[in-house]
C-alpha cells in the first residue's frame, strides 16, 4: 500500500510533471519545423491537437499543486506559447485554436511567472490575436472571438493594476516632445501598430453579449490608464481612436431607420387605447414600427453606444482628451450627421420627422453626463457659449485644426447652423403637423426635455421671465392664498365630495418631480419664473386643446403629460 503511495507522488512530483510536459512539447517542435504539411495533413494536426492538450492539462494540474512550478519555467524559459501561437494560426484548425486560447489564459492566469510583463509574450500573443479575430473571426465561430477579447481584456485588466507594464503592450512611434514635432505634422492617423490590443478592443465595442462586455470595459481601462501615462494621453489625442469613437456611433445612428410607425400593436395594446376608438383610427403603414424586434435591437445598440461614450468621459482623467472626444462628438456626430437628420425630417415622405423626434426623445432620456449634455443640448437649441473656454495644449490645438480641415465644407451654401433652425423649431412644427404620430412624438420630446433638461428649457423651449428681483423673496402666506384659490376653483368645479383626498393625490404626484429638482439643484435658483402670455409652445399647447374632443386618444394622452410637466417644471 505504501509503495502504491510513493508511486503516486513520484508520478505527480514537479520533476515528473516536466518531464512528461517535455514529452509533448517535443513532437510540436518537430511538427512546426514542417509548417507547410499542417494545413493539408490531418494526422499532423490531430497529434498537434492532442500534445497541446497534454500541455494544458499539465498547466492546470500545475496551477493547483505548490511550487515548484517547473513546467511554468520551462515555458518561459522556452517561449513555448511562440512555437504553440504560430503553428496553431498558420494552421487554421479550430481546435488547435481553442487550445492555444487556453493556454494564453493559463500562463496569464499564473502567479510565478510574470508573463504578461514580457516583451516576447506580449508579441507572440498579439500577433496570434490579430491572425484569429482581426480578419478571419468568422471562419473560427463567435466564441472563439468571444474568449480572445476576453483574454485582450484581461490583460489590460492586469495593465490596470500594474501600470508600469503598459510600455509591454503600447509603444508610440511619436514620442517626442511638441517641439521636435515639424510643423505639419498630421494627427488623426491610424496607428494600429503602437497599440493593436486598443485598436482590437474599439473595433467591438458596438457588440452585443460578451464580445461588447468585454471590449468597452477594456476600453474604459485603457482610458483610465492615461494618468499614468503622458505618452498615452498624447497618442490618443493624435490618433484615429477619437473619429473610430465617433463615426463608430454615428454608423449606428444610421442603421434607425428613416422612416417610424409609433403605433401600438393591435394585440398590445395599452387598457385606454383598447377601450377607444384607437384601432379604427389607425392607418396602414408599410414603414418600420417601434415595437418591433429589429428596431428594438438597433436602438438598444445605438444607445449602449451613447452610455460608452458618457462612461469614457465620466472614467478619463485627463481633460486634454476629454476635450478631444467631445470635439470629435460635436463635428463628427452633432455637425455632420444628427443635425443634418433634423434638418431633413419632414412629414411628406412617409414619418421621417416621426423616426427623428423619436430618436432625439430617446437620446435625450439617456444623456446624463454633464459636459456632454451641455454640449448637445446648446448646440441643438442654439444657446450662446458662456463658459470661457480653457487653454488646450498644443497636441489638442494640432488635433482640433486637423478635425476643422477634415470635416470643411468647400460650399457656404452647404453649411446650416442651428440658429436658423434649431430643436425648438422642429418641436413646434411637430405638435402643430396634421400627421397624429408626428403631434405624439413631438410631445413625447417636449415632455422628456421637461423632465430631463429643465435649465435649457425654460428659456428655450418655454419662454418665460421672473416675477421677483433677486432681493425679493415668496413668503409661505402668498402661497397659501394662492393654494386655497386654486382649490376653490377646483371645488367650484367638481363640488366637494372627496377634494381633500384629490388634494392629497396631488401633492403626492408633485412631491416626485419637487424632489428630482431638488436633487439636480434646479431649485437653487431664488426667482420665481412664469410663463408669457403668447408662449409659442404653449399656444401650440392651447391649439390641441381647442381640438380636444377629435384629437386621437394618445395625442390627448400625450398632451395632458406635456402640459402638466410644462407647469410643474417651470
Amino acid at each position: 500500500m505504501s509503495n502504491n503511495k510513493s508511486a503516486t507522488a513520484a508520478a505527480s512530483s514537479p520533476q515528473q510533471r516536466l518531464q512528461r510536459f517535455r514529452r509533448a512539447y517535443n513532437p510540436i517542435l518537430q511538427l512546426c519545423g514542417r509548417p507547410q504539411t499542417l494545413a493539408s495533413h490531418a494526422p499532423a494536426l490531430d497529434q498537434l491537437y492532442s500534445s497541446l492538450q497534454t500541455i494544458n492539462a499539465l498547466l492546470a494540474e500545475e496551477s493547483r499543486s505548490p511550487a515548484p512550478h517547473l513546467c511554468l519555467n520551462f515555458t518561459q524559459s522556452s517561449q513555448i506559447y511562440s512555437v504553440v501561437a504560430r503553428a496553431a494560426s498558420t494552421s487554421r484548425d479550430a481546435r488547435l485554436v481553442r487550445q492555444t486560447v487556453l493556454l494564453f489564459s493559463l500562463l496569464l492566469e499564473s502567479e510565478d511567472e510574470d508573463f504578461v510583463a514580457s516583451p516576447t509574450f506580449a508579441k507572440s500573443f498579439m500577433r496570434f490575436a490579430l491572425r484569429v479575430i482581426d480578419n478571419n473571426s468568422a471562419g473560427y465561430g463567435e466564441d472563439i472571438e468571444a474568449d480572445v477579447v476576453e483574454l485582450l481584456f484581461a490583460v489590460v485588466a492586469k495593465i490596470r493594476i500594474q501600470p508600469n507594464i503598459l510600455s509591454v503592450w503600447f509603444s508610440s512611434s511619436a514620442n517626442k516632445d511638441d517641439s521636435q514635432k515639424p510643423s505639419d505634422h498630421f494627427a488623426g492617423q491610424t496607428q494600429k501598430d503602437d497599440f493593436p490590443l486598443c485598436y482590437l478592443l474599439i473595433d467591438r465595442i458596438h457588440h452585443d453579449g460578451r464580445i461588447g462586455d468585454f471590449a468597452r470595459t477594456g476600453l474604459l481601462y485603457i482610458f483610465e490608464a492615461i494618468s499614468n501615462s503622458t505618452h498615452l494621453e498624447d497618442w490618443i489625442i493624435e490618433s484615429d481612436l477619437p473619429t473610430l469613437m465617433a463615426s463608430g456611433l454615428g454608423a449606428l445612428y444610421s442603421q434607425l431607420s428613416r422612416e417610424l410607425s409609433i403605433l401600438h400593436d393591435q394585440d398590445r395594446l395599452p387598457m385606454i387605447l383598447a377601450l377607444s376608438d384607437y384601432i379604427d383610427a389607425q392607418q396602414i403603414s408599410s414603414t418600420e414600427n417601434i415595437f418591433s424586434p429589429t428596431h428594438a435591437t438597433h436602438m438598444a445598440t445605438f444607445l449602449s453606444h451613447l452610455a460608452f461614450w458618457q462612461d469614457v468621459l465620466e472614467h478619463c482623467k485627463s481633460e486634454s482628451v476629454k476635450t478631444t472626444l467631445l470635439d470629435h462628438f460635436r463635428v463628427l456626430f452633432l455637425q455632420q450627421l444628427l443635425y443634418p437628420s433634423l434638418l431633413q425630417s419632414s412629414d411628406t415622405d412617409g414619418g421621417s420627422s416621426v423616426a427623428v423626434l423619436t430618436y432625439l426623445s430617446n437620446i435625450f432620456e439617456s444623456l446624463d453626463h454633464p459636459d456632454l449634455t451641455r454640449m448637445v443640448l446648446q448646440y441643438l437649441l442654439a444657446i450662446p457659449e458662456t463658459k470661457q473656454s480653457e487653454p488646450v495644449s498644443p497636441t489638442v490645438q494640432r488635433r482640433q485644426s486637423t478635425l476643422m480641415l477634415l470635416t470643411q465644407s468647400g460650399n457656404d451654401e452647404d453649411k446650416f447652423e442651428p440658429t436658423l433652425f434649431s430643436l425648438v423649431d422642429l418641436i413646434l412644427n411637430g405638435i402643430r403637423s396634421q400627421n397624429p404620430q408626428t403631434v405624439v412624438a413631438a410631445l413625447k420630446l417636449s415632455s422628456v426635455m421637461l423632465t430631463r433638461h429643465r435649465a435649457y428649457t425654460t428659456s428655450t423651449l418655454l419662454q418665460s421671465k421672473s416675477i421677483l428681483s433677486p432681493e425679493e423673496k415668496r413668503t409661505i402666506q402668498a402661497l397659501c392664498m394662492e393654494t386655497d384659490s386654486l382649490v376653490q376653483i377646483a371645488t367650484g368645479l367638481g363640488g366637494e365630495v372627496d377634494v381633500d383626498e384629490a388634494y392629497a393625490t396631488a401633492c403626492q404626484d408633485i412631491t416626485v418631480p419637487m424632489e428630482v429638482q431638488l436633487a439636480n439643484g434646479a431649485l437653487e435658483e431664488s426667482s420665481v419664473l412664469i410663463i408669457l402670455p403668447h408662449d409659442p409652445y404653449i399656444q401650440s399647447i392651447l391649439a390641441l386643446f381647442g381640438s380636444f374632443f377629435s384629437n386621437s386618444v394618445d395625442v390627448n394622452l400625450s398632451l395632458t403629460e406635456a402640459l402638466y410637466l410644462s407647469i410643474t417644471r417651470s
